[in-house]
C-alpha cells in the first residue's frame, strides 16, 4: 500500500477523496492506494512522490511525535 507525500509548501499528505482539504499533515489520515501504480496515476508530477505506507509507518513507530 502507498500514499502521496507533497514536496512543497510545508509537506503534506494527499488526504482521501470527499475530504474538506487536498492535503492532510497526519500520515494516519492520508489516502491509501493499494497500488504504486494506483499512486503514481493519481499524483501531481510537479510536487507529489509515492511513498510506501510501510516506510511512512515505521517513522510513526520510531518517533511518536511524528504522525
Amino acid at each position: 500500500m502507498y500514499i502521496i507525500r507533497r514536496t512543497d509548501q510545508g509537506g503534506g499528505f494527499v488526504a482521501p477523496q470527499g475530504s474538506k482539504k487536498a492535503y492532510t499533515f497526519q500520515r494516519l489520515r492520508a489516502r491509501i492506494f493499494k497500488t504504486r501504480e494506483a499512486a503514481e496515476a493519481d499524483r501531481c508530477v510537479d510536487n507529489e512522490v509515492v511513498e510506501p505506507l510501510l516506510q511512512c509507518l515505521e517513522v510513526i513507530v520510531v518517533d511518536g511525535r511524528k504522525h
